[in-house]
């Protein structure tokens, strides 16, 4: 399935993640902690932005950043 136009696609800094895992708590479909760090599952559905953004906001050490994938 091709997405139309441009897709929303977080990327996480695992170096700076701390791993307080606020992101899973706004987006448990998404983020996951492995190892202690926060980590992107593999989701098939539209990225929600609202709970994307909630997530980014919500962390601490601004370990997760969005890039604008343009195909």
């Amino acid at each position: 399935a091709s997405a139309q136009g441009k897709s929303e696609r977080p990327s996480i800094n695992r170096s700076a993640c701390m791993g307080c895992s606020l992101c899973t708590k706004n987006y448990p479909e998404l983020f996951e902690i492995q190892n202690k760090k926060a980590s992107l599952k593999e989701i098939s559905e539209e990225i929600d932005q609202e709970k994307l953004m909630k997530a980014v906001n919500s962390c601490p050490v601004k370990a997760i950043s969005i890039s604008a994938d343009e195909n």
